[in-house]
């Protein structure tokens, strides 16, 4: 099995104000926790007008984007407060921030 861990991190706004901060992630890197599993969770709060582009960490995986407040476009697709998007077979995700938006992006295997 799995040894039970745990891991402690305050963010901090640089960390993810105007950009994105990677919170979990299978290996740990960065800042990020540690999960034992191979999935990404990344948290921003992005200024308006604002792209972003999100590159999955593997071709392979799935995205599902959830906006906490503001206004995005993913791929041309609109989405306000507490709206959701999940998309496949991608590689990379454009965000455009309408006005400032927080969001939260989980990558995760499809297979």
């Amino acid at each position: 099995g799995i040894k039970p861990n745990y891991q402690k991190w305050e963010l901090e706004p640089n960390d993810y104000q105007g950009k994105l901060a990677e919170l979990l992630s299978p290996n740990g890197r960065g800042k990020s926790l540690k999960v034992a599993n191979d999935s990404y969770l990344n948290y921003g709060i992005l200024n308006k007008n604002s792209e972003t582009i999100y590159t999955l960490n593997d071709s392979n995986n799935g995205t599902f984007i959830k906006v906490i407040a503001g206004e995005i476009k993913v791929n041309e697709v609109e989405l306000r407060e507490k709206d959701e998007i999940g998309l496949e077979q991608v590689d990379t995700i454009t965000i455009n921030s309408l006005q400032e938006s927080e969001i939260m992006i989980f990558e995760v295997p499809m297979n």
